[in-house]
């Protein structure tokens, strides 16, 4: 996986219902110019954020692969 520097969010925020809402607090003015780093910036957050779900599922099924070739192993004595 490529490393990148991300730049920080303001407000991260996790719902009952575990949506996650990221905030980027800008002032009450931004340029015009701005967008497309600003674009950048949500594209990047939402890469990062999918890449550690990924990361999470997969431990999670290693784990649960390990438990069951465990458990199994008990039953058949070995």
């Amino acid at each position: 996986m490529k490393s990148v520097k991300l730049t920080k969010v303001d407000v991260k925020l996790i719902a009952k219902d575990d949506t996650i809402y990221l905030f980027d607090i800008k002032t009450a003015k931004p340029n015009a110019g701005n967008f497309k780093e600003f674009k950048r910036t949500l594209l990047q957050w939402v890469a990062a954020t999918l890449a550690i779900i990924q990361m999470q599922m997969s431990n999670l099924l290693l784990q649960y692969l390990i438990n069951l070739i465990t458990h199994s192993r008990t039953i058949d004595g070995q």
